[in-house]
């Protein structure tokens, strides 16, 4: 996670503040983890993923039913490839 710090030169006239980006001290979790010691893998590829969730919120934008929504993109999920 990154949070914002406040400019140092913030109080020069005229100076135009430029955020400065520093770590957090939280811990890191290693997506490769799971695929080692699990054999776990993904089951849709990483385009369709994208293409879901865009599809979702655009959805959720336009005042759609989200369950309708929602429940087809499961039984589109579950249906034979």
């Amino acid at each position: 996670m990154i949070r914002e710090q406040p400019d140092p030169d913030f109080s020069c006239p005229g100076h135009v503040p430029q955020r400065q980006l520093r770590e957090t001290h939280l811990p890191i979790r290693d997506s490769t983890l799971a695929p080692r010691t699990r054999g776990w893998a993904d089951r849709l590829p990483g385009q369709r993923i994208i293409a879901q969730a865009a599809a979702w919120y655009r959805a959720r934008t336009r005042h759609s039913d989200m369950q309708a929504v929602t429940l087809q993109q499961i039984t589109d999920y579950e249906a034979p490839s």
